[in-house]
């Protein structure tokens, strides 16, 4: 069986200009990252795409871990505490935003929320 787990924010939300913003923070990520050294054997996008083409199949507990939009957390936070644990990850930056240079509507959303809510 895989199991995909998919994040997208993962930084030090107490550091963040944006501490509320809906995001993992990097205690938690590192915790989510126990857990899973715990109970799965991380696999690599690669791996998944060779067993489905009829290659060896995965190993039992198989995780593949995935990080979307391309956040500049990804290359502070996430790619360093991959390396440290040998692991691999799945990387899908948002091409319109690198081919445009902008923000994604749906993250200047996110920021505006983070940056006006009062819920806390």
């Amino acid at each position: 069986m895989l199991t995909i787990v998919a994040n997208h924010y993962v930084r030090d939300l107490a550091a963040s200009r944006f501490p509320r913003l809906a995001a993992l923070d990097v205690g938690h990520f590192e915790q989510q990252l126990d857990r899973i050294a715990a109970g799965y054997s991380v696999v690599g996008l690669d791996d998944v795409m060779v067993c489905l083409n009829g290659g060896p199949p995965l190993p039992e507990q198989a995780c593949l871990l995935t990080f979307d939009d391309g956040y500049r957390d990804h290359v502070d936070v996430v790619l360093p505490a991959l390396v440290r644990r040998g692991w691999r990850g799945a990387f899908f930056p948002s091409a319109d935003a690198v081919a445009h240079r902008a923000l994604l509507e749906v993250n200047a959303i996110q920021f505006v929320i983070a940056a006006n809510d009062d819920r806390a």
